[in-house]
């Protein structure tokens, strides 16, 4: 029975994680702004359609894709 509760809290935990993190990305995407316009709507469907690999993708090379902000000196 113990052992059905570990995993039970185990399960729970690495949902929340990943609700987090897709919570986190869709918020990024819909504030950033990207280099190309198409950027936007493509990493919004691909997390939203494909909610493992497009989280991995964003976080891996969805970064590449925001525009960089000039630093004022």
């Amino acid at each position: 029975m113990e052992e059905l509760a570990m995993e039970v809290l185990a399960g729970l935990a690495i949902f929340l994680a990943t609700l987090i993190l897709y919570l986190y990305a869709i918020v990024r995407i819909a504030s950033v702004e990207f280099k190309n316009s198409c950027d936007r709507v493509f990493w919004f469907l691909a997390v939203v359609f494909m909610p493992i690999l497009g989280l991995i993708l964003w976080f891996v090379v969805g970064g590449k894709h925001i525009k960089k902000e000039r630093s004022e000196v």
